[in-house]
């Protein structure tokens, strides 16, 4: 029962040191460290390998016997230039598309390889607008002008030698085929100094009946005092001339220029002032109107579309 009597911690020591002692000095259990030893022993050097491309793809890998040998260098290609900020389309063209196609890359959505279709129907359709913009305006101020000016001028116009700087407009009242006027055109005269009415001179004189004036040649003067002289004149009656006497502060001046048929024009304007304004605002809002469509149609043609576009030509 000896044997599994529990031992004191004494007991337990005395046990171990009897039995290290028991031990021989100098054995290899007593001198065996528990660190391994590293080997001094350098390893053999290896030869270096040649460097194999990697492939993928076990089908393009090439035979044993076969050496590898690079690719020949290319030529480098042109660089594409830089869009400015809001430019759309740049007018660079890649490899493969030549200058006759005339075709501009749309670089905006990336199509790099994609050749937008500018169509020539577009283009004439920009210049017809163009020009139809420019003949709308040049017609609406030319509607202005004509009004305004016919405005101006009725204001003198048969009004009894009233005048604007000197200048009286007055309708010629028959046709006379040795002076090449006729009846409505629109006669301008000059008032002058009694020393300038001289012989030979036409001046515009009133009618003896009638609205409007007639013209008569000066033969030669009368009698002449500090504000008036009198004038001896032809006058044309019906292809026929005959003698006339004239006083100058009468007539309506020295005649410089005349205008065909524009007299009767306003003198029927006068007579119809409200039809005629009527007739002018409408002109006026019908070439404001076309200039309105034109700016819209344009503005329709700049909004983007997806435009038709075809695969650049491959080399």
């Amino acid at each position: 029962m000896e044997q599994f009597k529990l031992k004191s911690i004494d007991e337990l020591d005395l046990e171990f040191v009897s039995q290290t002692r028991s031990k021989p000095v100098g054995s290899a259990a007593e001198h065996k460290s528990l660190i391994p030893e590293i080997s001094k022993e350098k390893p053999a050097e290896k030869q270096a390998e040649p460097e194999q491309p990697l492939y993928f793809s076990k089908s393009y890998a090439p035979a044993e016997t076969a050496t590898y040998a690079p690719k020949p260098s290319e030529p480098a290609k042109k660089a594409r230039p830089l869009v400015p900020i809001g430019q759309s389309v740049s007018s660079y063209t890649p490899e493969g598309i030549g200058a006759d196609d005339e075709e501009d890359l749309d670089f905006s959505k990336g199509n790099y390889g994609e050749v937008r279709i500018e169509t020539q129907e577009k283009a004439k359709l920009g210049k017809g607008a163009l020009a139809g913009k420019i003949i709308s305006i040049v017609l609406l101020v030319s509607t202005v002008i004509v009004f305004v000016l016919g405005c101006f001028v009725s204001v003198f116009l048969d009004n009894n030698g009233s005048d604007i700087g000197g200048i009286c407009f007055n309708t010629m009242g028959q046709d006379i085929e040795t002076l090449g006027v006729s009846e409505g055109d629109l006669i301008i005269s000059k008032k002058a100094e009694i020393g300038e009415y001289t012989s030979g001179a036409l001046i515009a004189v009133p009618r003896p009946n009638g609205v409007g004036c007639d013209i008569q040649s000066v033969s030669y003067v009368n009698s002449v005092s500090d504000t008036d002289a009198e004038l001896a004149t032809t006058a044309m009656v019906n292809g026929v001339g005959y003698s006339n006497t004239v006083m100058v502060s009468s007539c309506y001046g020295i005649v410089s220029s005349y205008v065909p048929a524009l007299g009767g024009l306003l003198s029927f304007a006068m007579q119809n002032a409200i039809l005629v304004c009527v007739l002018f605002v409408l002109l006026a809002a019908f070439w404001c109107l076309i200039l309105v469509l034109i700016g819209r149609s344009a503005k329709s043609e700049k909004e983007p579309k997806e435009p038709k576009t075809k695969k650049a030509k491959k080399d």
